[in-house]
């Protein structure tokens, strides 16, 4: 009894320190926003290492100090926060159903980091599309999601100045358009990603304490993807560039967020791969300063490469034929 007292008290507290991360952010402005980053954190920390129930607990306090602070964040925090948290970290502590029953006394494995970053990706595109839908037909269609977003712009500009002097090359229709355009795959792929950031933090810090209740796996070999995931990927690509507006829209949601994960994959790969060579740290140094420095072509590169990687299993043909250099 005094053992649950102590792992709902874990949950509550969880809770506050969630919340309290939302609110310094949308309070602090611009500066602060790495905070709502890390907000899922301490979610995933509570159901990860002291159980689903306490987690519970721990997002709906976090989802009525949000509400009692900032009554209009309130659903989008639990929606897009607090719910995906608790669900990612569900799923990633449980065993696999999908997968067969081994032959006794072993357990069911627990799912891999594919399958954890495949429903991360579906649960965020539903998340997008669903924001995509409500854009459009609440005001009657993309004209009118344009139209009502450009008047909330110019009242933001009214109130804030510094507002305009950002994007001083874009008029209030065309910043409408483009966020129009932009937000609900925004959403699907960095929602998707910042999930995925804080699980694995949750479940290191977890590790450090002992009370992970799942093996861990490596991630740069483990990271898999199905190769049926292909099919919905090239659909998504052929929907965003043959379909008209706004179906289009709904084919870049799910094109760019099964990309990120392709993306992920390849960098698992080349993070596998790359343990044979002397030259890994500057190797994966160069890699990562590519994709802050030319993203626009190296990210989507770097999905081609998961794609093909998915088929070829480029790791394990290297894991045959080579082994890492002995350690000195």
């Amino acid at each position: 009894m005094r053992e649950q007292i102590t792992n709902y008290a874990v949950g509550a507290g969880a809770g506050v320190a969630a919340a309290v991360l939302f609110l310094a952010a949308i309070r602090a402005g611009a500066p602060a926003l790495l905070l709502a980053n890390l907000a899922p954190l301490p979610l995933m920390i509570a159901a990860l290492g002291w159980g689903l129930l306490p987690g519970l607990v721990s997002i709906f306090t976090a989802g009525a100090i949000v509400g009692a602070a900032a009554l209009a964040f309130a659903p989008g925090y639990m929606l897009v926060i607090a719910a995906p948290a608790w669900l990612l970290a569900a799923f990633a502590s449980r065993p696999a159903v999908y997968l067969k029953r081994p032959a006794a006394p072993l357990l069911r494995p627990g799912p891999g980091p594919g399958a954890i970053a495949l429903a991360a990706a579906l649960l965020f595109i539903a998340v997008g599309a669903t924001m995509l839908t409500l854009m459009l037909f609440a005001n009657g269609g993309y004209d009118g999601a344009v139209g009502a977003l450009v008047e909330e712009i110019r009242k933001a500009h009214d109130e804030n100045a510094a507002l305009r002097a950002m994007m001083p090359d874009l008029t209030d229709q065309q910043l409408a358009e483009a966020m129009v355009q932009v937000a609900p795959i925004a959403l699907a792929v960095s929602g998707a990603l910042m999930q995925l950031l804080n699980l694995y933090l949750a479940a290191r810090s977890v590790q450090l304490s002992g009370r992970l209740g799942r093996a861990w796996r490596d991630i740069p070999t483990g990271f898999r993807l199905p190769r049926w995931l292909g099919v919905p990927t090239i659909a998504g690509v052929a929907v965003a560039g043959l379909a008209p507006a706004p179906v289009d829209g709904y084919g870049l949601i799910v094109a760019c967020g099964l990309g990120a994960l392709y993306m992920l994959e390849a960098l698992a790969a080349l993070h596998a791969l790359s343990r044979f060579s002397p030259a890994r740290p500057f190797m994966l140094g160069a890699l990562y300063f590519a994709c802050l420095a030319a993203s626009l072509w190296v990210l989507p590169a770097l999905a081609v490469l998961g794609l093909a990687e998915s088929f070829a299993d480029l790791r394990g043909r290297a894991a045959r034929t080579l082994r890492p250099r002995p350690k000195t």
